[in-house]
């Protein structure tokens, strides 16, 4: 399920990666949080899976961190070598990146640390609820001077960027959007560009960058295109 566990940190630290059954990971005695301790999560669709984050609600120094899916009874703990190090109030960091996560699963977040300033310790457990995940179908059809390819939205995004490739060549065309705040509709067909010396068996890739609407959750997600 983890495609790549990176850091808890967006800059240089790097957790100790084990990955364990839930009955392992729970440390004993019941959850404390004297100092209320509060951590925000939120998910973007990144290129090799989903991209969990936490944003503490204080400055605080973790110790562990223990991410799992309870209903595959997956459990992911992350052990921190530099538990001197501070995480800012309202700053989200990267906790790792996950495949086969999808709309609706319930994951939970455990973290265990102290509070920056006074050394008070805290042991949250924060529920996830994954929500609005994107997705394009790509399509083809025969164009004025090429073939043109399609792209359909599972859900109203805006678009900032699309790049359009061909790895076996290799090809790669960057399309930027000049009106980064207009609304593809879910479920509406797009053309994305039209392009010449496509063939049967091509696989082609198409990376877009965005924003789902409302809500404002960005994604970054690559859908691959073989040429029928």
């Amino acid at each position: 399920m983890r495609a790549v566990l990176t850091a808890l940190l967006s800059v240089l630290l790097v957790f100790y990666i084990g990955c364990k059954k839930d009955s392992d990971n729970n440390p004993a005695g019941p959850p404390l949080n004297p100092a209320n301790v509060a951590f925000a999560i939120t998910h973007q669709q990144g290129q090799t899976g989903m991209e969990f984050y936490a944003k503490p609600s204080v400055n605080v120094k973790i110790t562990r961190v223990i991410v799992s899916f309870p209903a595959q009874q997956y459990s992911d703990t992350m052990d921190n070598p530099l538990q001197t190090y501070v995480f800012s109030k309202d700053t989200a960091y990267l906790l790792g990146i996950y495949t086969g996560v999808q709309n609706g699963q319930q994951w939970t977040f455990h973290f265990i640390g102290t509070v920056a300033v006074g050394g008070t310790a805290f042991d949250v457990t924060v529920s996830y609820t994954v929500q609005t995940i994107v997705t394009f179908q790509i399509s083809s059809q025969q164009g004025g001077t090429g073939t043109q390819f399609l792209a359909k939205p599972s859900v109203d995004v805006k678009i900032t960027r699309v790049i359009v490739s061909l790895p076996a060549q290799p090809y790669s065309d960057t399309l930027n959007n000049p009106l980064p705040a207009y609304v593809f509709s879910k479920d509406s067909t797009y053309v994305v560009g039209e392009y010449t010396g496509v063939h049967s068996g091509q696989q082609w890739q198409f990376r877009f960058s965005g924003s789902v609407t409302p809500g404002g959750t960005v994604f970054d997600v690559t859908s691959n295109y073989p040429v029928p």
